[in-house]
């Protein structure tokens, strides 16, 4: 079976280990360095690909032989740095979205409500960024390893 109940945990350690660090990067010198960064990576990822796109496809069908975990692991790398560049762009448009003010006037729960679908669409496109980003290098890989 794909996942087992150690596997729940885990996911459940690594989600709240991933909310401690994205939740912890609202000063925008702090998103601006880890966009760099995780642009850096993800640009190194695509330089890579694209010179070597035979062997990189060979080593991941041999992964996928190996261990299909391991190659869930090895495609979460480019989908996780394509979310997590997206979410420090939407942080950078949108500093608050992570902060919860319940404030107690007459708009407070439609303000509440509005907040929650802004933060709600800033996830939501910060994963179709990683899916795109995902998709397009797996795309490259297979038309260019031919």
């Amino acid at each position: 079976m794909l996942w087992d109940e150690d596997d729940n945990d885990n996911s459940e350690r690594l989600a709240s280990t991933v909310n401690k660090l994205l939740g912890n990067v609202g000063p925008r010198k702090k998103l601006l360095r880890l966009l760099y960064c995780v642009g850096t990576l993800n640009l190194i990822i695509w330089a890579v690909c694209l010179i070597f796109p035979t062997e990189i496809k060979d080593a991941f069908e041999r992964v996928h032989d190996l261990n299909n975990k391991l190659s869930m692991i090895v495609l979460g790398l480019p989908f996780s740095l394509g979310m997590t560049a997206t979410y420090s762009l939407f942080r950078l448009k949108y500093p608050d979205i992570e902060e919860q003010d319940l404030d107690s006037d007459m708009m407070g729960s439609y303000n509440y409500q509005s907040h929650s679908q802004r933060r709600w669409l800033v996830w939501l496109f910060s994963t179709i960024g990683g899916v795109v980003n995902l998709i397009l290098l797996a795309a490259l890989v297979v038309a260019l390893g031919e």
